[in-house]
């Protein structure tokens, strides 16, 4: 295996296997109060292991780090992550790419249970969840994603909050968080309340943001673009000037409640959450308008300028409503240890505003999991414990008007799965294997699959606080219902006539699934140096990722009614990369000390042949290194991050390049320790250098950039 890293992502290497002889070179630090380092346990693992007792890739952002990034959209809170990237597609829609992988790759749950929304079909799609009301948020890679389904091989991003409390409160709170961010002119208003007695514990929160345009540096339109990718058909004939300023149509205005509770006992509780969430946003013009059939010449001039205007201004308005459940019963003896359920059925609504007939998507679906965890058996010579699963679904698609390039399609999946956690000396071992089975529907143009995925990992102790652990896994993914049906006559099973064919204006493309794709095959490979504790902290994660029969919307070069043809099709490919991240004091006061952190990540994504769309992958995130001074005391949190975003060079067939850039960002919070309850003042800086960034995995980079230098003040109290 060769991977060209580059100098940047070499050098944070040597950091991070420097960082033992760093550790005992420098002073240790004594204030304990500051620089403890509390094991956060990662809720959507089995068994509650904390993150330095499993040998898989995780992630984890809770606490104080989650107050610092938690932003408008789940991309961008995870974006300063190792190995995640935010694709962006306007001001209202931020979805992660883990390792370079996105969409149906990457499986965001809601407390562990599938978020059930339509943000995977297309890009232009949010998630129907709100970051600022989650307590933790996971990230999971490689083999432990198979706990999740074998479709996940990009990996699962878990959002976990106190909905359904698992345990009682020692005493009733409530949180309040106002936000005035200036890029947008946007409010944010968040407020918590958790309340419990002897019995019952419980939850509600209340989200409500709304902002105006986005700010940006320059013009909203790529100056001498004259190629596109394959997302981007046709631009140059689109004769738009763009919003010099500001991003056009880019407010929004979202809503989020939730009410739940949970009776507690001894051995356990069962409890329930209800919750809505609305949100409205515009969608940059000239990505929608460029796609439509142009009007007659003999039209009026002054009714072509109306019709122009009224295609550009789409807005998207979502509504979802959720129900979730959640128990559990712990066994205070014997070889079974704890039962517990987990569910949800949600009901997804999202409409196309601005359009004579705009389009509507729904998804209304369930999904139920059950863990059983055992310990180890009488007289065992190991520490072993598992777990083993039950998790089925199912779902209805269904979407109606003018972009309906989509049937209505039925799913239904049921999955089998095992984890075991072997422990001795210094030695963890884990290993799992998955059974699934889905159907689609689509009419009478029904498809069945079966899969498998298994993996095992090892952790070997090399110290009190340094680890290293090599992970194997065997991963399959079914083919997504857009990349088999996507303007698909459903009554033969073929594509649809010339004449039929509907263009997906997301991508300025005419789709065209193929219902006889075979499933993705994923081999993963990967290699972890930790060092999870102590004033040094440090971690690398190299990996390789052989996928076979890897699905991509391919080109053909044909044009019907100017929009370009593009099919579903496969091809091997391979996904190779690494992570670092190295935590370094450089200073220490009595009640304070200043830190220096260095972070990257790097992913090479290639076809194993060129015979079709090229050497490369298209929208491949770029490479990036950032730097982090954080100045920690104890009313103050300081934080000045640097990021270096690589130009993105290796590009596909049609896909054009993306310019590098560098992006300054702070945080400062101070605690008023003068008033009762704990209140602080907080102020964030983005782009601080006012440097037009232009997302190279949106498939709108040319129409719009990222917002500009911008400044969110606000006030966070907890009583």
């Amino acid at each position: 295996m060769f991977i060209n890293i580059g100098r940047s992502s070499a050098a944070l290497i040597l950091l991070v296997v420097a960082s033992n002889t760093i550790s005992q070179a420098l002073p240790q630090i004594n204030d304990e109060e500051i620089h403890a380092i509390e094991e956060v346990i990662v809720s959507g693992l089995p068994m509650a292991q904390s993150k330095s007792e499993s040998a898989l890739a995780i992630s984890i952002l809770a606490k104080e780090a989650l107050k610092e990034q938690a932003s408008s959209s789940l991309g961008e809170t995870l974006e300063q992550q190792p190995g995640v990237q935010s694709m962006s597609f306007g001001n209202g829609v931020g979805r992660p790419i883990i390792r370079g992988q996105g969409s149906t790759r990457v499986r965001v749950l809601q407390n562990s249970t599938g978020s059930l929304d339509a943000s995977s079909v297309s890009p232009d799609h949010a998630n129907a969840l709100e970051p600022l009301v989650a307590t933790q948020i996971e990230i999971i890679r490689g083999p432990a994603t198979l706990l999740y389904g074998g479709g996940a091989i990009g990996g699962v991003v878990n959002v976990v909050d106190n909905r359904i409390p698992e345990k009682r409160a020692t005493e009733n709170t409530m949180a309040l968080e106002a936000r005035r961010n200036f890029v947008n002119d946007g409010n944010t208003v968040v407020g918590v309340a958790d309340f419990s007695n002897e019995k019952f514990s419980g939850h509600f929160d209340l989200t409500h943001r709304k902002t105006g345009v986005m700010d940006i540096p320059g013009n909203s339109l790529l100056e001498d673009d004259e190629e596109h990718d394959e997302e981007e058909h046709d631009e140059e004939e689109h004769d738009e000037e763009g919003t010099f300023g500001y991003l056009g149509n880019s407010e929004m205005e979202s809503t989020n409640a939730a009410l739940g509770g949970s009776w507690i006992g001894e051995q356990g509780y069962f409890g329930m959450s209800i919750s809505g969430y609305e949100n409205n946003y515009g969608i940059p013009p000239g990505v929608h308008a460029h796609h439509h059939e142009e009007e007659s010449d003999h039209e009026e001039d002054e009714e072509h300028e109306e019709d122009e205007e009224h295609e550009e201004n789409i807005r998207l308005d979502l509504e979802q409503t959720r129900l979730e459940l959640k128990g559990n019963r712990k066994f205070n003896r014997g070889f079974w240890r704890e039962f517990n359920v987990l569910g949800n059925y949600t009901d997804y609504q999202h409409r196309e505003l601005g359009e004579e007939s705009g389009t509507v998507f729904s998804n209304a679906g369930y999904e139920m999991r059950a863990t059983l965890e055992h310990g180890a058996l009488a007289n065992s010579l190991l520490d072993w414990r598992g777990v083993l699963g039950l998790q089925f679904s199912g779902k209805e698609f269904e979407s109606i008007g003018e972009e309906a390039y989509l049937p209505r399609v039925k799913t239904n999946s049921i999955g089998l799965f095992a984890v075991e956690n072997v422990e001795r000396k210094q030695w963890t071992h884990e290993f799992g294997l998955r059974l699934d089975a889905e159907e689609l529907k689509p009419a009478s143009c029904k498809r069945s699959s079966h899969s498998w995925s298994a993996s095992a990992a090892s952790i070997r102790a090399l110290s009190e606080d340094v680890n290293v652990s090599l992970s194997l896994s065997r991963s399959s993914r079914m083919p997504a219902m857009e990349e088999q049906f996507s303007n698909i006559d459903v009554s033969t099973c073929t594509a649809a006539a010339d004449t039929s064919l509907i263009p997906h204006f997301a991508t300025g493309l005419i789709e065209v699934g193929n219902p006889e794709l075979d499933e993705e095959i994923s081999q993963n490979v990967e290699i972890s140096l930790r060092k999870y504790a102590g004033d040094v902290r440090a971690e690398l994660t190299v990996f390789h990722n052989e996928i076979s029969d890897y699905i991509y919307l391919s080109l053909t070069g044909v044009e019907i009614d100017e929009s370009g043809l593009a099919v579903f099709s496969q091809q091997d490919a391979t996904f190779s990369g690494l992570e670092a991240q190295l935590t370094i004091p450089v200073w220490q006061g009595k009640q304070s000390h200043l830190d220096v952190s260095f972070s990257g990540d790097f992913v090479s994504a290639r076809f194993d042949s060129s015979q079709v769309s090229g050497k490369y992958i298209p929208r491949i995130p770029p490479s990036k290194v950032a730097m982090e001074l954080a100045w920690l005391a104890d009313v103050w949190r300081i934080k000045l991050r640097y990021t270096d975003v690589q130009p993105q060079e290796n590009v596909a067939n049609f896909e054009t390049e993306t310019s590098g850039y560098s992006k300054l960002d702070l945080y400062a919070e101070y605690r008023l320790s003068q008033f009762p309850g704990d209140l602080s003042v907080f102020l964030k800086g983005n782009n601080l250098l006012d440097e037009e960034i232009r997302n190279h995995s949106s498939f709108i980079k040319h129409f719009s950039p990222e917002g500009g230098r911008g400044l969110e003040l606000g006030l966070r109290a907890l009583f």
